[in-house]
């Protein structure tokens, strides 16, 4: 698994955000985990400045993306 960062937010548009943690993003379609191993979502897109990215993710189950606000999330 690689660690992709901590859920910073909830969007309008029902994706979560997370701010990467390392240099290279994951690429879009990947599956994102959580830390007890469960699936939580694809990323959907990647946006940002180069030097600090951010990642969409969008959730299997939106009624449980607003606990995972806060979380580490990885990629398979």
């Amino acid at each position: 698994m690689k660690r992709l960062g901590v859920v910073v937010c909830y969007s309008g548009q029902g994706n979560l955000v997370v701010k990467l943690e390392g240099k290279e993003p994951p690429s879009v379609g990947s599956m994102a985990l959580s830390g007890t191993n469960q699936n939580i979502g694809k990323i959907s897109d990647v946006f940002g400045p180069v030097s600090a990215p951010y990642i969409a993710i969008r959730p299997f189950r939106r009624k449980d993306a607003m606990r995972l606000v806060g979380k580490r999330l990885y990629a398979r």
